[in-house]
């Protein structure tokens, strides 16, 4: 028996219904403003993000934030996606995942 595959990808079908949803980033601070390393875990931020799919919401974030993506973008199941960017002497990565409206208790 053959495997399944769909003819489209989950952010292909995605594109195709352009209503925006919300992406949570995760910016996770590499360098400091001076180049230096930080240390694991101590600088973290969060965003949210409206955007028709995974690349544009991490796009319009690296945008606004005057930085640029270094590398690739990588994709992952889900509507996930992880890349670095670099403002200035600044490094951080950014994990990208689809957001919820439920507020934890």
């Amino acid at each position: 028996m053959s495997e399944y595959k769909p003819r489209l990808s989950a952010s292909i079908l995605h594109q195709m219904n352009s209503a925006a949803m919300r992406f949570r980033l995760e910016q996770i601070f590499l360098t400091d403003g001076d180049g230096q390393v930080i240390p694991a875990g101590t600088s973290v931020d969060f965003h949210v993000v409206e955007a028709v799919s995974v690349e544009q919401a991490l796009q319009s974030f690296v945008k606004s934030d005057g930085a640029a993506v270094m590398g690739d973008i990588l994709k992952l199941p889900g509507l996930q996606a992880v890349a670095t960017a670099r403002r200035e002497n600044s490094v951080y990565t950014l994990q990208v995942v689809p957001a919820s409206d439920i507020i934890p208790r």
